[in-house]
């Protein structure tokens, strides 16, 4: 993770020093400032050649499942926790090429892979050497699954959109935007490049974000937060009031929100930080 971190920085130091732009193919754009600091990074899903699209339904029984992987490039990943004892996937892989025929046929070659070893279950693409024909392959995942169920995301290029779980969350993304909404239990991410929002949320969060923004809006019905937050190059707002330590283009924040039960910890570098409680 320092060697990422470290390779992240060069690359912000060297587009800052060219005055270039960052681009790259997700969705939206998004004009950001982290202190001084300006950074104009424009996400662009133009796509103009010819696609096609072909859908799987997976299912799986979660009785002897302890979590949920779910592995994607590029794409889009919607994940509902529901009171159900199995996992029910609806994938579409869309692939896009020079010509109709290409996409069809690279498309109607590859599947989907949902495998089972021990208690845990990985959902992925099989996909061999792409062919030069073929410009992008996309994925699409309408997931439900019991909510108390784990889940592991390692994701780039992605939407992704969770709602409604009690189990333990491990999020892995870049150059993506995540949403989550309802959720309890714990959740432990790495967020490059992505904008990040939790909503209602009223479990432990231990994150570390770069070059990222953050918006974390947390249950006022919790029986209560404490907070370790250190931001460098970036801001800190929301309505929690912290005790700070400010230093050079860097402060830490520490406080709590009733019996502090939940633990709230957060790392973020040329990141904005915002943190409400509702």
């Amino acid at each position: 993770m320092r060697n990422r971190r470290i390779t992240l920085m060069i690359l912000v130091a060297l587009t800052i020093l060219a005055g270039l732009d960052l681009r790259f193919g997700v969705i939206g754009s998004a004009e950001q400032e982290f202190g001084r600091l300006k950074f104009n990074i424009t996400y662009n899903d133009n796509n103009s050649y010819p696609s096609h699209t072909k859908t799987e339904v997976l299912t799986m029984s979660a009785a002897d499942l302890a979590e949920l992987a779910v592995v994607s490039k590029e794409g889009m990943i919607n994940v509902y926790g529901i009171d159900t004892d199995q996992i029910t996937i609806t994938g579409k892989i869309t692939v896009s090429a020079v010509n109709q025929e290409d996409a069809q046929n690279y498309a109607e070659a590859l599947e989907l892979q949902l495998k089972q070893a021990a208690d845990r279950a990985e959902l992925s693409l099989l996909e061999a050497e792409r062919p030069k024909a073929v410009k992008s392959v996309k994925t699409s995942y309408e997931i439900t699954m019991p909510k108390h169920l784990d889940l592991a995301i390692d994701a780039e290029y992605n939407q992704i959109s969770l709602a409604d779980l009690t189990g333990a969350v491990a999020l892995s993304a870049g150059f993506s935007s995540v949403q989550t909404k309802n959720l309890s239990g714990s959740v432990d991410g790495t967020f490059d490049f992505t904008n990040t929002e939790f909503e209602n949320f009223g479990g432990s969060l231990s994150s570390e974000h770069n070059f990222s923004n953050l918006v974390l809006n947390l249950d006022g019905n919790s029986s209560g937060f404490t907070f370790d937050v250190e931001v460098n190059f970036g801001k800190l707002g929301g309505n929690v009031k912290l005790d700070q330590a400010v230093g050079e283009n860097e402060f830490a924040a520490l406080g709590q929100v009733g019996d502090g039960k939940n633990q709230i910890m957060i790392g973020a570098h040329f990141s904005n930080v915002d943190i409400n409680l509702r």
